[in-house]
């Protein structure tokens, strides 16, 4: 059966017939809406997955809280502070289609994560100037000139 559906999936996806991806497209509705009714934890990881085609850098909540769980060092942010201080410093938390507000926070933890220890040598403080400063370094790996960052592989396993 799987090797019906991956030939079936591979004549649809090279298929020029927009017939054939509207059938497939039916189909795939069909088994996520049960997904969605059976099981609702399943059918949400595989809509995070389609969701990040929309984005060019993309994490789903979960996905962006299990990386920063993982970071040694740990990441100084939780969501809900850093949100409010993007807020209290006008900084948007996402721009359409080019990143969402997880893949950015992931990313400002990741730079504190890593480099820190380095900022606080040279007496780089944790001030309003220093948050900007973190999330200006976040943009430039986000929107990188020759698109080799690459928020899902470089946190993700």
């Amino acid at each position: 059966m799987k090797e019906r559906y991956e030939a079936l999936y591979k004549y649809m996806a090279e298929s020029k017939d927009p017939d054939n991806m509207m059938l497939f497209g039916q189909v795939m509705t069909e088994l996520m809406e049960k997904a969605i009714k059976d099981n609702p934890s399943f059918a949400e990881r595989e809509i995070d997955k389609l969701e990040a085609m929309m984005w060019n850098q993309y994490l789903s909540r979960g996905e962006a809280e299990d990386a920063v769980k993982e970071m040694q060092p740990r990441a100084p942010w939780s969501f809900s502070e850093w949100e409010k201080a993007m807020q209290s410093f006008g900084i948007p938390t996402s721009e359409e289609g080019d990143y969402n507000c997880y893949a950015l926070w992931v990313v400002m933890n990741g730079i504190m994560s890593d480099h820190g220890d380095t900022f606080s040598k040279y007496g780089i403080s944790k001030s309003e100037d220093f948050f900007k400063f973190v999330h200006s370094i976040a943009i430039d790996l986000i929107d990188d000139e020759d698109g080799l960052f690459d928020v899902r592989n470089y946190y993700l396993p």
